[in-house]
């Protein structure tokens, strides 16, 4: 009888640690963060949390650029993500604003974190301008979703999209780099007429791992998207824009 528990409980030891290993192994499983071979589309920003940032966002974006040489207001609430981005299990809403262009793919703008009828954090945006944002999956495991920012930019004919991920903290905002995921110089007097898309993955973990498979689409090509390069490891590039947390 002792060595038929024994045997039940060595057999349920085992089960534990091989689903244990499962779990960790489903966990590291790459995640879609952004595929450029899709459409991007805006989430529409109902009209009463475009309120709120107006109240709570506007009258702070004027004390900081309301004089800038070049900064002519024309304040407009762009795209919005949902999730818990300043403390885990919150209902919150993260709305892209744009306060001005202040140049070619420039601007000055942020980001609002909205809860309960309120603003409960604020990231401001310069050189950069970003068009989108997206909640992700909690990619360092710190039980709040980062951020990705997309930016699409046109210039002489070629037209490009780059992300970038940022996370909030308690008291400031950490990049955690950018990466290029469209190229199309269609438009310019380049022989070479492809374009290039990338579909971005990430293994979670407190140091995440980022992965991109890239597709072309050769000018004239009957398939929209052919195979360029199989899923491999990249590492993210600086990002170029300046985040403060001014709430």
């Amino acid at each position: 009888m002792m060595r038929r528990v024994r045997i039940n409980r060595v057999l349920a030891l085992l089960g534990a640690c091989l689903g244990a290993s499962s779990a960790g192994t489903a966990a590291a499983q790459p995640k879609l963060i952004y595929s450029a071979l899709d459409e991007y589309r805006p989430t529409p920003v109902p009209a009463a949390n475009q309120d709120i940032v107006r109240r709570d966002v506007l009258p702070v974006a004027r004390r900081l650029w309301g004089r800038v040489e070049g900064c002519l207001e024309e304040f407009r609430v762009i795209d919005a993500a949902y999730g818990a981005f300043t403390e885990a299990g919150m209902s919150q809403r993260a709305i892209l604003y744009r306060f001005c262009e202040t140049g070619h793919d420039f601007a000055k703008g942020g980001i609002a974190i909205t809860q309960a009828g309120r603003v409960v954090a604020h990231v401001t945006i310069e050189n950069a301008e970003p068009d989108g944002i997206r909640r992700l999956p909690d990619l360092d495991r710190n039980g709040v979703a980062e951020l990705l920012l997309v930016d699409h930019a046109a210039h002489s004919g070629e037209r490009s999209t780059v992300v970038s991920i940022v996370q909030l903290e308690p008291r400031g905002v950490r990049p955690m780099g950018l990466f290029g995921v469209y190229h199309d110089h269609s438009g310019t007097l380049s022989a070479d007429r492809t374009e290039v898309a990338s579909i971005l993955h990430a293994v979670p973990g407190p140091r995440p791992r980022f992965e991109l498979e890239t597709y072309e689409h050769p000018e004239g090509s009957r398939a929209r998207w052919i195979g360029l390069e199989k899923l491999h490891r990249v590492t993210p590039s600086p990002d170029r824009a300046t985040y403060r947390r001014v709430r």
